[in-house]
């Protein structure tokens, strides 16, 4: 940690920026398959990939947030889940995965045995801005989701939610 860094607070991301991730995520997903050109996607068997890739200089919880999208679209009746846990336990019993990491191969062949066609994933940055002007310390997420058909590893639809906060010193 450099000696400018340790001036300024490390905002921790808060359970109701949790929320709004969530809510506008789950909301751009529905309207996505609300469309009449999307219908192919409604009632499908999608996976949740292990977590959002984390390009963050904070601790944030990116399995809760992708977890409870997922809830709310199969709540929604929306589309269906298989659970990524569940594979990856298949995976290690069956002694077909010698590591923890899951090969694109590996999830490709439990997906087709499974019926799963979609896998939902995505990526948390963020930046920060520091200003020893005004003493404040602003900090700006981006969350980009998107859904891969799993046949193909092409990108089928993106959802992303950014906000911004700031906080003082210590």
């Amino acid at each position: 940690m450099s000696k400018y860094m340790s001036r300024f607070k490390l905002v921790l991301y808060a359970p109701v920026d949790a929320t709004k991730a969530v809510d506008s995520l789950t909301a751009s997903y529905k309207e996505f398959l609300s469309e009449e050109k999307n219908k192919k996607y409604l009632h499908t068997t999608w996976m949740l990939d292990n977590c959002l890739i984390h390009d963050c200089d904070e601790h944030v919880d990116t399995r809760y947030i992708l977890e409870r999208v997922r809830d709310n679209l199969v709540k929604l009746n929306l589309i269906k889940f298989i659970s990524d846990e569940d594979i990856h336990k298949y995976l290690k019993d069956k002694n077909l995965q010698k590591s923890d990491l899951l090969s694109f191969s590996q999830v490709y062949i439990m997906a087709v045995k499974l019926g799963i066609r979609y896998r939902l994933t995505g990526r948390l940055s963020n930046l920060r801005q520091r200003s020893l002007s005004d003493e404040k310390d602003k900090n700006y997420y981006y969350f980009n989701t998107h859904v891969t058909d799993i046949a193909t590893n092409v990108i089928s639809v993106a959802a992303d939610f950014q906000y911004g906060k700031s906080r003082g010193y210590f």
